[in-house]
């Protein structure tokens, strides 16, 4: 007699045996953490070899791996309600990024040349090459928007702030029209004073100025009242003047003299191009108060992700494209802790060992170089620390004490800054 045939052992169904769509609803609404450790932990998520179009529409890209759509899904639709919460309009992202314009090239209109990643990697490997690669985009955005998106929900205090939107020169026209158009938005004039230009070395971090090598201008917006109640809190109501209308071509003039080549106005505004045709609106009385910002690179920069590469924290360098997500150090990035750069990181290690040296007193409370002795410290940290950052060596000027103390002191705030976050 035969013995008993042997019963197959059959693995019980797991999550990731359902359908693509009910993960993707899954994804949806869990944190992209959540969703980054949940890939990683089966290989089934992942194509085990093929093509995958780094460019292509996540919906229209039937080749990329579910995991990384997953994992964008995700981001997205984090995105999408953090950007109702930041501005008065509760203007979208298809708003940012129209369906019938994404992937096409912003200057010649036609579809961007695809690029392509052959991925043979395991899994952890492939999900956390394709959401480091860099690659050619014209438009992101970035900023604390992203991060925001990024970081563990419950991760600290976020107070609410602009929306950073960075371009390439060839795109800053049709982005305009976008904003102004699209978003409900208008021009403030050039900002200056932003972590991205003028003091910027000091605010982001780049003591080798490397943000002036790539960034042009800074263009504030801000919301363009639609209806008589948004006027309320503003003193200064150009409606009563002839209704909302005639506001709207006072703002379309306007746009146009400060464009005009005799105009006494900032010679940056709406450069380049205007709004790709469309109506430039601009009202001088929203100088300071935009809560978007349109960072515009230089000329000879095509790709936009190249506007992030001078922050010193790493985390920084989150973005969005029209169809893609830029998470730096992903495993980092998603757990909510990241990290600066080697170079600064020995400059903040050098200042506290010397500090705990020196032991300054400030007998009056304050932090300056003729009554106190944080000269002393200053001058303990060794000359190839400040070379790391791009510096010379501290001479014991008054001049250098300040700009070296800056320096410093602007790393510890940034730091403390997204620690208060929870990063």
């Amino acid at each position: 007699m035969d013995p008993p045939a042997k019963k197959m052992k059959t693995s019980p169904p797991t999550l990731c045996d359902m359908p693509d769509e009910i993960l993707a609803h899954i994804a949806s609404h869990l944190e992209p953490g959540d969703v980054f450790n949940m890939v990683l932990s089966s290989k089934k998520l992942f194509r085990p070899a093929g093509v995958v179009d780094l460019t292509a529409d996540e919906d229209a890209n039937r080749e990329e791996a579910l995991g990384f759509k997953l994992v964008k899904w995700s981001m997205r639709h984090r995105l999408k309600k953090i950007l109702t919460l930041f501005t008065k309009k509760k203007f979208t992202f298809d708003d940012l990024f129209p369906e019938e314009e994404r992937n096409l090239d912003f200057v010649s209109g036609q579809p961007q040349v695809s690029f392509c990643l052959l991925s043979h990697q395991p899994p952890a490997q492939l999900l956390h090459r394709l959401l480091t690669r860099g690659m050619a985009s014209q438009m992101l955005i970035a900023g604390s928007v992203a991060v925001k998106c990024a970081v563990p929900r419950r991760s600290g205090k976020w107070r609410p702030g602009d929306i950073d939107i960075f371009c390439t020169w060839d795109a800053a026209p049709m982005v305009r029209r976008r904003l102004i158009q699209r978003c409900g938005l208008i021009c403030g004039g050039v900002v200056n004073n932003t972590s991205y230009t003028d003091d910027g070395p000091y605010l982001a971090g780049d003591v080798e100025n490397r943000a002036a090598a790539v960034i042009h201008h800074v263009e504030e917006y801000a919301a363009r009242p639609m209806n008589e109640d948004e006027w309320g809190e503003w003193k200064y109501k150009p409606c009563d003047a002839g209704g909302l209308e005639a506001y709207y071509k006072m703002a379309k003039q306007w746009g146009a003299e400060v464009r005009a080549p005799l105009s006494n106005m900032h010679p940056y505004i709406g450069q380049p191009g205007g709004a790709l045709g469309g109506d430039f609106l601009f009202d001088y009385n929203f100088e300071h108060k935009g809560s978007v910002q349109l960072i515009i690179g230089r000329p000879d920069v095509k790709d936009a992700t190249k506007l992030l590469r001078h922050f010193d924290i790493e985390i920084c360098k989150c973005a969005f494209s029209a169809s893609n997500v830029y998470i730096p150090a992903a495993v980092e990035t998603l757990a909510g802790r990241t990290f600066i750069t080697p170079a600064r990181h020995a400059l903040a290690e050098s200042f506290m060992k010397a500090l705990n040296k020196v032991k300054p007193k400030f007998p009056d409370g304050t932090c300056t170089y003729d009554d106190s002795e944080m000269p002393k410290v200053l001058a303990k940290i060794k000359h190839k620390v400040w070379k790391g950052i791009g510096l010379p060596p501290y001479s014991g000027s008054q001049y250098d004490f300040e700009h070296k103390y800056t320096v410093i002191a602007r790393l510890f705030e940034r730091i403390q800054k997204y620690h208060t976050r929870g990063v």
